[in-house]
């Protein structure tokens, strides 16, 4: 979704029937299955980014799952990344989005695109999107504690929550950064996602180091997307 005051191109709404019908990514039995739809998402976004297409709302609404069953009698789960309302065909050289396109879902958001507020100059590059994955795991590590979406059940404060409950943007880039920087939401993973610590350590810390560094709009960081997918 949008955060600023701009006004809106003109669109059409779709509705496509598919099938197979998925469920929240929280669904899942187990981290494993959640990380293995997590990187689903992440190698269907990188294939779709190589299409010239970015997608630029990674949520935790966005992010789904399925099962199939194999032919040896096994359940596989997959990964399935909806919501295409805010995509985007990007062609091959730099491109500097209009002020419009600066969409997301404000707890997913990437720190760079909040620190830009209203500055019609920023890009919303692949490399956003990915820091979005990122997001969206400490989200789900924070808040479910259990299988088939099942919500923690202490009225702890999350560090999180510091992501989302101000009006300001350059306030939530400030709060995210610090929480990133400082392993603050770590210390609120729950129980049933314990076992993701030392992954999500490592991916905090890798955002934390490429924060300041500059995207290029045509070629997200190499080292951000292989990381992630364990291709290196």
């Amino acid at each position: 979704m949008s955060h600023f005051n701009w006004q809106y191109d003109h669109c059409i709404h779709r509705w496509l029937v598919l099938t197979p019908a998925g469920c929240l990514i929280t669904h899942a039995e187990s981290p494993l299955e959640v990380v293995t739809c997590l990187l689903d998402l992440v190698i269907t976004h990188k294939k779709i980014w190589a299409l010239k297409i970015l997608h630029r709302d990674i949520s935790i609404n966005n992010a789904m799952m399925y099962e199939e069953a194999l032919p040896d009698g096994t359940i596989r789960v997959w990964g399935l990344l909806i919501d295409f309302d805010y995509t985007v065909k990007v062609d091959g050289s730099s491109r500097t989005a209009e002020p419009a396109d600066c969409t997301g879902t404000l707890p997913f958001m990437a720190i760079e695109l909040l620190q830009a507020g209203e500055d019609s100059s920023i890009q919303h590059t692949a490399a956003h999107d990915v820091k979005s994955f990122v997001y969206l795991l400490c989200w789900i590590t924070s808040l479910y504690d259990g299988p088939q979406s099942q919500f923690r059940t202490d009225s702890k404060k999350l560090a999180l929550e510091s992501w989302y409950d101000d009006c300001d943007l350059c306030v939530l880039a400030l709060n995210k950064e610090g929480c990133m920087s400082s392993h603050l939401h770590l210390h609120d993973i729950t129980k049933h996602y314990s076992t993701l610590h030392p992954c999500i350590t490592a991916l905090s810390d890798l955002i934390t180091e490429q924060l300041h560094a500059q995207c290029d709009a045509c070629s997200p960081p190499a080292a951000t997307v292989d990381f992630i997918t364990g291709t290196k």
